[in-house]
């Protein structure tokens, strides 16, 4: 899978009310992990919102992922992004880390 295609299964799963389950998620979990550094910011943003929609915590070594990308791409982020981004934190009970606020 390429990041695109990662963030919008993710996003699928999360706008039909789905959660994906065992070898499922634990598979879109890798590929969050491995490919996180190569998504672009709207894949990060509709994950984290994927995520949060589906009521489901990152593993922690997808969200230090997650907040290593968002920290690299927010800049590039637009607004829709942002918001996304900053809901699907604060549905999750979550602050980004201190390197996403930069």
């Amino acid at each position: 899978m390429i990041p695109q295609e990662v963030a919008n299964t993710i996003w699928g799963y999360s706008t039909l009310g789905r959660v994906p389950r065992g070898e499922a998620w634990a598979a879109l979990e890798i590929a969050v992990m491995r490919l996180g550094r190569d998504m672009k910011a709207q894949n990060v943003s509709n994950t984290i919102w994927g995520y949060s929609t589906m009521g489901r915590m990152p593993r922690t070594e997808t969200l230090a992922a997650l907040e290593s990308a968002v920290a690299r791409v927010g800049p590039e982020m637009d607004h829709q992004g942002v918001a996304n981004t900053v809901w699907g934190y604060a549905t999750l009970g979550r602050r980004p880390g201190a390197e996403a606020w930069a």
